[in-house]
């Protein structure tokens, strides 16, 4: 079991959507990532889950200043297992690059 963040606009637009599994993100933020909540998932690929949780948040959130980008990542490591944590950093570690790689050179 993983735990990937979902935006709440995407919650208020599709309330199909959302599952007893759902629930208000435990870890103390503010900013963009605030307005998000938790959703308990299987993951044949945590990897690439992950990944594209981040991915989603960023995108839909905006997310291109280092302290959202921080946040972020400390909401996905507080609410994941220690066991995912590794994962959770080579993912964000990978979107880091993608982002911020095209603006160096």
């Amino acid at each position: 079991m993983r735990k990937s963040l979902s935006s709440s606009s995407e919650s208020s637009s599709s309330p199909a959507r959302l599952s007893m599994f759902q629930r208000m993100i435990p870890c103390s933020v503010d900013g963009k990532v605030r307005e998000s909540f938790a959703v308990v998932k299987k993951s044949a690929d945590p990897y690439e889950d992950f990944k594209r949780s981040m991915m989603e948040m960023i995108l839909e959130k905006q997310m291109f200043e280092d302290k959202d980008l921080e946040q972020l990542l400390h909401c996905f490591l507080s609410l994941n297992s220690r066991d995912h944590h590794g994962i959770i950093v080579r993912a964000f570690s990978e979107i880091w690059e993608i982002l911020f790689s095209s603006t160096q050179t």
